[in-house]
């Protein structure tokens, strides 16, 4: 069973309670209120960064003007993405919230959406349906914010995840006080990247339609309908992004930290089933904020696009406060290491980007300054 709760009674107090929730879901204690009555706020009522993967998100409270708990429409899903183009560049997702029950029609717009690329940011809707899934776990809010609920029952720490909304869900799952409790705030990030990167193998590579993750006694687990596939296999292997993340976790956690893999029948559906189980010290613990590459013959780069392409891949697994050395092999020729730089930088913060270069490369040490000062020659 689930707790029961009734929505706010006007769009006022759902702006506020939206507010609460996505500053409580980013872990962005500044998140806000975008501006006053009258102005142009491009659709967007409430933004914030994210600690989790430190781009800025946009959230519309449906409603403002009128039809308060009306059903969304897609040609509102495509107007209203329109109009945020307009609020800020660096806007990395756009979430339109509503009181409105779960439409699984409006989802598929939204995936479409995105998969056309038309905006340089993701759009999905949550639906009443998925608000009250994470006020489940935060009561504390729903106090403030003065709701009515039954809580004499609670359902499980669980949740499930299709590809539209993975990084959106998956956040939410991992910020839950239950789980807040038990990890430190190095490890959430960190296991937000683990399972994302999971997540993302099943459903792009396994054609996986769903995903589940469940906690429970400083154990988790990922499930997913997709070809089987054993996690594990990517810790020896160090040219993806899931493998370095999930290398980097068990780096960190050695024997506080098991791993067990199975591919059984789960209510009448093969399933992939991968559970880590970790010690009560281990989940507290503090990750380094240290992280190292070396690009050299493994990775076979032959082409600039397949520098960017690595540097995309391997940035993208950090976390915002993730101090990176990257340290090029003789063989890696200097175009290449341009290009891997150049988009390295869109990515991570500068400051935090140091680049080593071998002695054969010195004469490129001036020119990487324009990405980023931390350049030396070893």
């Amino acid at each position: 069973m689930r707790i029961q709760i009734a929505a706010p009674k006007n769009w006022q107090d759902f702006e506020e309670l939206c507010l609460r929730l996505w500053r409580d879901m980013w872990g962005d204690s500044h998140a806000q209120k975008n501006g006053r009555g009258g102005q142009n706020q491009h659709g967007v009522d409430v933004f914030g960064k994210s600690a989790y993967d430190g781009q800025l998100h946009g959230v519309q409270c449906k409603g403002k003007n009128a039809n308060y708990g009306a059903q969304l429409t897609d040609k509102e899903i495509y107007k209203e993405a329109d109009n945020a183009d307009g609020f800020d560049d660096a806007l990395s997702s756009f979430i339109m919230a509503t009181t409105a029950p779960r439409d699984e029609q409006l989802q598929a717009v939204c995936r479409d959406l995105n998969e056309s690329n038309v905006h340089k940011f993701t759009v999905s809707v949550w639906s009443w349906d998925d608000i009250e899934d994470e006020l489940q776990y935060r009561t504390d809010i729903i106090k403030q914010c003065g709701l009515e609920y039954d809580d004499s029952e609670q359902e499980s720490l669980s949740i499930k995840i299709s590809r539209i909304t993975s990084k959106e869900r998956l956040q939410a799952f991992i910020t839950r006080p239950v789980i807040v409790a038990v990890t430190s705030k190095s490890m959430r990030v960190l296991l937000h990247h683990v399972f994302y990167e999971i997540m993302q193998n099943a459903f792009i590579h396994g054609k996986a339609t769903h995903c589940m993750l469940l906690y429970d006694d400083f154990r988790f687990t990922v499930m997913d309908d997709g070809d089987k596939f054993n996690p594990n296999v990517l810790l020896p292997n160090k040219g993806s992004g899931g493998a370095i993340t999930i290398t980097r976790l068990f780096n960190e956690c050695k024997e506080g930290l098991e791993s067990n893999y199975d591919y059984r029948e789960v209510d009448d559906k093969l399933l992939n089933v991968y559970t880590l189980t970790f010690s009560q010290e281990i989940l507290g613990k503090e990750i380094s904020n240290k992280v190292e590459f070396m690009i050299n013959q493994d990775f076979q780069i032959q082409t600039r696009t397949e520098a960017s392409q690595l540097a995309i891949e391997q940035m993208s697994t950090l976390s915002p406060t993730d101090d990176v050395s990257v340290l090029f092999g003789d063989i890696v020729n200097n175009s290449n290491i341009k290009a891997y730089v150049s988009s390295a930088v869109k990515i991570v913060n500068p400051e935090r980007l140091n680049v080593s270069l071998h002695s054969s490369q010195a004469g490129l040490e001036e020119q990487l300054k324009e990405f980023t000062p931390n350049v030396n020659v070893r």
